[in-house]
């Protein structure tokens, strides 16, 4: 098993600036929440929608959300 955290590949779908969250969809699986906090320092604010980027996947309450957000 590897020390380092697996990353996910997605692009960014769906961007909701204002209130400071997006949402990331995967070639398999359910779309992907992050909120402008869990983006490396300056992503949040350079995406676009259809960049591709890597996220670390974590379960939330409410459901997947993507931290570590790097884009590509």
């Amino acid at each position: 098993m590897s020390s380092e955290t697996e990353r996910s590949h997605g692009t960014v779908k769906r961007i909701v600036a204002d209130k400071g969250f997006l949402f990331l969809s995967q070639a398999q699986g359910a779309d992907v929440f992050v909120h402008r906090s869990d983006s490396d320092e300056g992503v949040f604010d350079s995406l676009q929608v259809g960049d591709p980027v890597t996220f670390v996947l974590q379960q939330s309450v409410k459901g997947l959300r993507g931290v570590a957000v790097r884009k590509l």
